[in-house]
């Protein structure tokens, strides 16, 4: 997807969008500096990256950043985006070792609270493993996009929870969806046209 994505920028490189999707992409294969230079790009361009932004630190460990990221997140203007800062503040709590703080944090209303997938993600970082997994079997039974996209996880999560990514619920959750190795590598993708 990350070719699609590179050559989507190339077509239209003025769309600020195109760089923040490349750079979302970007964080879950690892790529952090292309990610890094995809969020500048978009907000360069007018656009909104502050939840790109905050997952890059979140990836990357660099929970100083994280910090000063959800400051200037508080500070700005309100947006539409606002509901989904809770997800990071919880993210925070957690490695900063106050899960009192996390568990009054994911208990506001809010939109983080109405995906399945990010109450999974939670979840898991909390290291509620049987919980995580309900949360992404319902993320993906409802078809929601970012449980796809991380289903196989990303590289710190895959670090810090190993027991979940195989976790034996987990490998029937992937042949479930046909999102394991053996269903995914029958499937016949076109050659692209670049």
């Amino acid at each position: 997807s990350l070719v699609i994505l590179r050559h989507q920028v190339e077509l239209d490189p003025l769309n600020p969008n195109a760089h923040f999707q490349l750079g979302s992409y970007a964080i879950v294969a690892g790529e952090f500096d292309q990610a890094r230079q995809s969020f500048e790009n978009c907000v360069s361009l007018g656009g909104e990256a502050m939840i790109g932004r905050c997952q890059l630190a979140v990836e990357t460990e660099d929970f100083e950043t994280l910090r000063n990221l959800l400051a200037q997140w508080r500070d700005a203007e309100p947006s539409a985006l606002d509901a989904y800062r809770p997800f990071f503040e919880v993210i925070l709590a957690i490695c900063d070792g106050d899960l009192d703080k996390a568990q009054s944090i994911s208990r506001q209303p809010g939109a983080h609270q109405e995906s399945a997938f990010i109450r999974s993600y939670v979840a898991l970082w909390m290291g509620e493993i049987e919980l995580a997994l309900d949360g992404i079997e319902m993320a993906l039974a409802s078809s929601e996009v970012l449980a796809f996209r991380f289903l196989h996880g990303t590289l710190v999560l895959r670090r810090n929870y190993p027991e979940y990514f195989s976790h034996p619920r987990y490998a029937q959750i992937l042949v479930d969806f046909g999102l394991d190795k053996k269903s995914i590598s029958a499937l016949r993708i076109p050659q692209l046209p670049f």
